[in-house]
């Protein structure tokens, strides 16, 4: 993978308990809420199992994100697939990492571009921040992927020294250039998908909803429009990288389950901390880990380092972008990447 740590903090076994008997067993969400430009805290979600009238999503407080106006990825790492959560500040363009199971943060490091600390020159007019990262997701291979809404560009990271490599801006099919908006998500299968909107970005919004992104082409695919009161803060996948998506909404203080289909709104949850109502205010969401399909693995070789165990569905993507099929030499399979 390009240009990830080996030098991480050693993670300890995961030993989160899911809140609700009646979960979803072994679903990992994650949300951040920032309700002003200095506080960002960090919570865990866990959704009803049965969607109805009043059904909740029941918040756990795990930690204060070392800066403001935090936005999120997680992945699972290593052997056991122990879940990092990565951290940008919107504001400042800092970086930091969660040990979600030692409770733990690492020292910020200041993402840069081209040797220089990165900016939007100039910021849009309507921000008063300087660096519009709007949006984090890791990739099943566990490279951290970024995107500035200053200039809807992707580009990924090195976990170490925050130093952005530019990939490619979404495209779409009249050449113009998506906007890229409120947050961005990958599955198991290493599909991108882009949540547009009208709020952030400079270039123009024909049609707020969710697109796939080709990320050898940079191409989009349409998928719908949720159609919500509001823009989204974030989204993230069920079932580990495997099922619909979930998208949170700070009008109402809900979460949406959203088709991966068409876009369409499946079911919706009130937030909840500590039995009381809960009001989000602004943020993000993350997927916990992504899980290979069980019935259906592929074993590769990723950029001649890394052999992984993934879902069939991903071994296309993976071979378009050089990865071979087979094990590297004399390398273990790994069903979650080494960060």
């Amino acid at each position: 993978m390009r240009a990830q740590s080996s030098t991480l903090l050693a993670l300890s076994s995961l030993a989160l308990a899911l809140s609700s008997p009646t979960a979803l067993a072994d679903e990992l969400l994650f949300l951040t809420d920032n309700p002003d430009d200095d506080e960002s805290t960090l919570y865990q979600v866990t959704l009803e199992a049965t969607c109805s009238s009043g059904a909740e999503a029941t918040l756990t407080e795990l930690s204060t994100v070392p800066f403001g106006r935090g936005h999120i990825a997680a992945t699972g790492s290593g052997e056991d697939c122990d879940t990092v959560v990565a951290a940008v500040s919107r504001l400042t363009g800092e970086l930091a990492l969660y040990d979600v199971a030692a409770d733990t943060w690492t020292d910020p490091v200041q993402l840069t571009l081209d040797g220089e600390v990165y900016e939007c020159d100039p910021p849009p007019a309507r921000w008063d921040f300087d660096t519009a990262i709007v949006s984090v997701a890791f990739s099943p291979e566990g490279e951290l992927w970024v995107a500035s809404g200053c200039t809807d560009t992707l580009y990924t990271v090195d976990l170490d020294t925050g130093a952005m490599t530019a990939e490619g801006q979404p495209l779409r099919s009249d050449g113009s250039v998506l906007n890229i908006g409120n947050d961005i998500a990958f599955d198991s299968a290493g599909q991108l998908t882009v949540y547009s909107s009208n709020a952030t970005g400079i270039f123009p919004v024909t049609e707020r909803g969710l697109y796939d992104i080709d990320t050898s082409t940079f191409a989009e695919s349409t998928i719908g429009d949720p159609d919500l009161d509001r823009n989204a803060t974030g989204i993230a996948h069920r079932r580990n990288g495997l099922g619909d998506f979930v998208l949170s909404e700070s009008r109402n203080s809900r979460l949406h389950v959203v088709s991966t289909t068409d876009g369409s709104v499946q079911c919706s949850y009130d937030m909840v901390l500590d039995g009381d109502s809960f009001t989000h205010t602004f943020g993000d969401m993350a997927t916990g880990r992504l899980d290979p399909d069980p019935g259906t693995k592929s074993i590769v070789c990723h950029k001649g380092k890394n052999t992984l165990e993934i879902g069939a569905s991903a071994e296309a993507a993976h071979l378009a972008h050089g990865d071979t099929l087979g094990s590297c030499e004399a390398d273990p399979v790994e069903s979650c990447p080494s960060l």
